[in-house]
């Protein structure tokens, strides 16, 4: 009986050291997740893989990149947006699989779940138009455009000019600027000043470029110069725009057309921040580097 209880107890201290010495308890944690149906976990056991994080300590175990994808496919199965956008990845560098363009589309298209623009998927489909996915999406945003969206309507433009038909390009802005959509008016302004899918004329990218600027899209400002193009910045933050704010608060922060200043910087990341939260770390990393600021009191 005493025996027993021996190797009881050296059984007990040998599974302790495999846990302490040798494997992660965050990667058995993870696995029993992923196998309840959990995709977040799933998606994190296969970062695990992928990164060479925490599956094994001292070396006993690297990468393993073909479990990384049967991880991140299940994670993408079950909903998980990231899994789709990482197993997309995969395909598209050739990272541990086989590179396949049709198969890095299909997962980045589902992981858009929907938005109209979504930078992994537009990127490959800018380098790749013929794709049956990067086919489908126009025809989806095509559908959309002619119900009334207008970002639709702005995608679609900006997809055929990168395919070079500015003619349809064109069409599509122009639906875009008819809906108030004032990106849309911009990008007409710019075809108008290129000669792109019509006749080049300035009076009427100016025209564009007005209505864009008057209503808030302040590239479109730029043309007549940078005060005009701060002031709309300036605008649009005082009015809840997050970008805007962020974009001044970079401005300052670097002393791009403007003078450097911290203190003016601090205030508008500090505004960015509360006016979207997704905005919150960059604040965070700049006061981290500037603690004394007034706007970066209260981090």
């Amino acid at each position: 009986m005493k025996k027993n209880k021996i190797f009881i107890i050296l059984g007990i201290v040998v599974i302790g050291l495999f846990f302490t010495f040798v494997r992660s308890p965050k990667s058995y944690y993870m696995q029993f997740s992923c196998f309840l149906g959990k995709a977040a976990a799933c998606e994190e056991l296969a970062n695990m893989y992928y990164y060479r994080r925490e599956i094994y300590r001292r070396g006993v175990l690297f990468q393993n990149y073909e479990k990384a994808a049967r991880l991140y496919e299940i994670a993408c199965d079950g909903g998980n947006s990231e899994g789709c956008n990482k197993l997309g990845r995969m395909y598209d560098f050739g990272s541990g699989i086989e590179q396949n363009d049709e198969e890095a589309a299909r997962y980045y298209r589902i992981a858009c779940d929907g938005e109209i623009r979504c930078s992994y998927f537009l990127n490959i489909c800018y380098s790749h138009p013929n794709l049956i996915e990067c086919i489908n999406e126009n025809e989806r945003l095509f559908s959309l455009c002619s119900d009334g969206n207008t970002d639709a309507c702005v995608q679609l433009g900006i997809n055929k000019s990168s395919n070079r038909n500015y003619e349809e390009a064109v069409q599509a802005y122009r639906l875009a600027c008819d809906g108030e959509n004032m990106e849309g008016c911009y990008r007409l302004g710019l075809m108008y000043s290129l000669g792109f899918g019509v006749e080049q004329n300035d009076e009427e990218a100016a025209r564009f470029y007005q209505i864009a600027c008057d209503g808030g899209e302040c590239n479109a400002c730029r043309n007549f110069g940078i005060r005009f193009y701060i002031r709309c910045f300036q605008t649009t933050c005082n009015n809840g725009n997050s970008n805007s704010c962020f974009g001044l608060g970079n401005m300052y922060q670097f002393g791009h057309d403007i003078e450097q200043n911290d203190e003016e910087a601090a205030r508008f990341y500090r505004l960015a921040c509360d006016y979207n939260s997704n905005y919150c770390g960059l604040m965070r990393n700049f006061c981290g580097s500037h603690p004394d600021l007034a706007g970066c009191s209260n981090e």
